[in-house]
């Protein structure tokens, strides 16, 4: 009896050992299926996304909506609405506390990477695991650049995927010095600006080419986020965020520690802008009437209106002191300046 139940329980553990190899080339067999039908899938969205990419023949046109400027009699700038452009500089003509400040803090290595940062990419994605929330972003100057040119600013994964084909057709097609180029031609920098020219002029009354280190710093805060950041709506955000920029440059070795904190001492500093109270009045009444006269357009226009900003100010100075005088007596709390040439 022994012997018999030792055979019949070799037999049942003989059975045991000829399933387990069948069942681990089944496993393998549909891994490999998975991964065949996998790679089909992954090449024919690739396919379908690289056949409705946007068209990128037009790349040196640059898209622009028309701005207005208005001029007093003697030619002096009022005021500016619309889109703001600049001159388009070469990557030779632009400042390198400017390039070096955008490289140190947008993209640390973009001379190393080939459209796409994967190191930045996965600590940004480390990043925003642990906060719970999007606190970093991982796309690279060059991803930035095919956005700004080629796409919507739309969070979707098709956008996401078109970004990435399209950063590597840039890397393939310009050195990294033209990218740059680009890129900071073409950058929106708050209050209307695109471009470093345009963003210089509109905040510093300067070219480009004559950024001081402080507002070269300054500019390149403005990336993460122009309207937030812009000097003309919160001046000591705009300079919190130029002094991250300056520790950014000593961190990635493009500045000195004493040149951060001499630049940190001396922030930038705006021009403040041209048509303020009553002037302001005076251009939104001139804009409200100028399609009546010029009808739709797409060209840019420089109005030059009759008012004359030194008798404005002796009309409006002359005017308070009235009311001022006068006011309580005649129950006066408004009154207008009438000039008859």
């Amino acid at each position: 009896m022994t012997g018999k139940r030792s055979n019949k329980s070799g037999r049942r553990k003989t059975r045991v050992k000829g399933k387990a190899p069948k069942r681990r080339k089944s496993a393998v067999y549909w891994g490999a299926v998975v991964a065949v039908w996998g790679e089909i899938l992954g090449f024919l969205t690739i396919g379908y996304y690289a056949l409705t990419l946007p068209d990128v023949s037009n790349l040196g046109a640059n898209r622009r909506n028309p701005t207005v400027t208005l001029a007093a009699y003697d030619g002096s700038i009022l005021e500016t609405r619309g889109d703001i452009y600049g001159q388009t500089l070469a990557f030779d003509d632009l400042p390198a506390n400017l390039v070096n400040a955008v490289i140190a803090t947008e993209d640390r290595r973009f001379y190393s990477h080939s459209g796409v940062d994967l190191v930045g990419l996965g600590r940004a994605m480390i990043a925003n695991l642990k906060s719970g929330a999007i606190v970093q972003g991982g796309s690279t100057l060059t991803q930035q650049l095919a956005k700004n040119l080629f796409l919507t600013p739309k969070r979707t994964i098709g956008r996401k995927v078109r970004e990435v084909m399209l950063a590597f057709w840039l890397e393939w097609k310009f050195t990294k010095h033209e990218l740059l180029g680009l890129y900071l031609n073409r950058v929106y920098l708050g209050a209307g600006t695109y471009g470093a020219d345009a963003a210089a002029r509109r905040y510093f009354g300067v070219d480009a080419r004559a950024l001081t280190l402080p507002q070269a710093a300054m500019l390149a805060g403005l990336l993460k986020a122009p309207t937030r950041c812009a000097p003309t709506r919160d001046l000591e955000r705009s300079r919190r965020r130029a002094a991250q920029v300056l520790d950014n440059m000593v961190v990635a070795g493009y500045l000195g520690f004493d040149a951060a904190r001499q630049a940190k001492a001396a922030p930038a500093t705006p021009r403040p802008a041209a048509a303020t109270g009553e002037l302001r009045y005076f251009t939104n009444w001139m804009l409200d009437r100028l399609l009546d006269y010029v009808g739709p357009t797409e060209r840019n226009l420089l109005v030059t209106t009759t008012l004359d900003p030194w008798h404005q100010v002796l009309a409006e100075k002359t005017l308070k002191q009235t009311l001022k005088r006068e006011g309580e007596r005649l129950a006066a709390g408004q009154g207008a300046f009438l000039a008859m040439d």
